[in-house]
């Protein structure tokens, strides 16, 4: 039988690292499935296929995630904020070689995030920092 899912599904401050084809994919697994609500925000995602959501959705929010890599493809209605889409290598990242993906002082996802964000990063440190939250799983902490 199909089933709705009415409470918001929540995908927050999650790194998503290798895996191939799958990254995040929510969507309906079988015919008359629904989603209502689907927020994905602050993520990190490095060498996967990245975000895809399915269709259908009543609201989808995709925003301040950090997709290395990888793309954002959305078959719902999806609103897409603040995401960086974009290499590895443009992220600025700690350590790439040693499996350090924590953002750096350089990196463009540092303090360009919302001010509403997660209360707390990947690691559990408070968001923001500074006035404004950094993008991704991980706020930036000296």
């Amino acid at each position: 039988f199909p089933v709705t899912i009415a409470l918001p599904v929540k995908v927050w401050n999650n790194y998503v690292i290798g895996a191939g084809t799958r990254g995040i994919n929510v969507g309906p697994q079988e015919a008359g499935e629904a989603l209502l609500t689907v927020e994905m925000w602050n993520n990190t995602l490095i060498y996967t296929n990245g975000i895809a959501m399915g269709s259908p959705n009543t609201s989808c929010i995709i925003r301040d995630n950090i997709v290395a890599g990888g793309s954002i493809s959305t078959g719902g209605v999806c609103s897409q904020t603040g995401n960086i889409v974009d290499s590895v290598a443009n992220q600025n990242f700690n350590n790439v070689n040693a499996g350090n993906y924590r953002i750096t002082t350089s990196s463009p996802a540092r303090n360009a995030g919302a001010t509403n964000c997660p209360a707390d990063d990947f690691e559990g440190d408070t968001r923001p920092q500074q006035t404004t939250c950094d993008k991704g799983a991980d706020e930036y902490t000296p």
